[in-house]
């Protein structure tokens, strides 16, 4: 199950074309409060250096930085290769052997690196049929599938074959679920299929990323507004956001996207924004299967949790129900 050759190459036609400007409409009153936890995710003494991506993986994290690639397990530093010092980006994908993961790795020659549980180094771009390309960025989609962009195209490993096609996105723009793509084109938002066809562009002006939600429903973030595909296709504004956007990724069941020095995440139908996360707004976001949000900034990693801001049950019970209880109902339901 070795993908190998393959290089049908499709020219995509832009079949239709929805203008979300004109049909988008807000979703919501606006944004509500967003409660954030960092996570210790290393040990204090762990020195990973300055990074520049971070992948999760059935070993461990993987964490790139100029000190190389970084394993850890349980926080601590279990290998260090300095092998490769400069990262294009890295992802956690499903490994075309047929079971269990790898993480992969962009160097800076465009080379893809598998990055081993040991952390040893295996350059395994022929494996896809790009030994000859100068990768640029690379995606996991779930159930075997993997993107890769280069210079002119881009390509779509399904772990049998590599699909090439001709179409010039954005780096790291490209995203997925193993049947629907998107990615930004000469400023735009496309959609396609594995075949490169059923292509659709949104008329978003000041375009800047997108994700797929846990359900397959498309997200899209310009400089000022959110949006999210509706039932019918075309993308509805889910809420205005000025002050600068930036990242925006799928983690779990949740969508995070930066805001100024702020993270916001659309949780079930409801945008929440914090307040005081003194974020740097060149913050980049990577997921993570927990649902929490990866960020990176001037080569420091953090981690970030919703932490709910409605009351716990106990809360709820010493707030509303203890006076009721202490009123009525001790004196039968209590020892003594």
């Amino acid at each position: 199950m070795t993908p190998r050759s393959y290089t049908l190459v499709v020219t995509l036609a832009l079949a239709s074309t929805f203008s979300a400007c004109s049909s988008a409409t807000s979703t919501t009153n606006g944004p509500s409060p967003l409660a954030l936890r960092p996570v210790e995710w290393a040990a204090s003494e762990a020195d990973v250096g300055l990074v520049m991506g971070v992948a999760e993986s059935a070993d461990g994290l993987v964490v790139l930085s100029d000190k190389g690639a970084v394993t850890l397990v349980g926080g601590a530093i279990v290998s260090v290769n300095a092998q490769v010092p400069t990262w294009l980006g890295v992802a956690t994908v499903d490994a075309v052997t047929g079971s269990g993961t790898w993480t992969l790795g962009v160097d800076a020659t465009g080379a893809v690196q598998r990055i081993r549980a040991d952390g040893s180094l295996e350059d395994v771009s022929d494996r896809f049929g790009l030994g000859e390309d100068a990768v640029t960025s690379i995606a996991g989609f779930g159930k075997g599938n993997i993107g890769f962009t280069y210079a002119g195209g881009i390509a779509l490993a399904n772990g049998s074959s590599v699909q090439r096609i001709a179409l010039d996105l954005a780096a790291p723009s490209l995203v997925g679920t193993g049947t629907r793509f998107a990615g930004l084109t000469n400023g735009k938002l496309a959609t396609f299929d594995s075949q490169g066809a059923s292509m659709v562009t949104y008329a978003l002006d000041g375009v800047t990323a997108a994700a797929f939600t846990a359900e397959g429903k498309l997200v899209a973030l310009t400089r000022d507004n959110l949006y999210r595909e509706g039932n019918g296709g075309a993308l509805e504004r889910l809420v205005s956001v000025p002050g600068g956007t930036h990242g925006l990724v799928a983690s779990g069941a949740n969508v995070w996207f930066g805001v100024g020095g702020e993270l916001g995440a659309v949780v079930g139908n409801v945008v929440r924004i914090s307040q005081g996360a003194g974020l740097a707004t060149d913050a980049a976001l990577t997921g993570s299967t927990s649902g929490d949000v990866w960020v990176v900034s001037k080569g420091t990693l953090r981690r970030f949790s919703l932490s709910d801001p409605s009351p716990t049950n106990e809360a709820t019970f010493d707030g509303s129900l203890k006076p009721i209880f202490d009123r009525v109902c001790s004196q039968c339901h209590l020892p003594g």
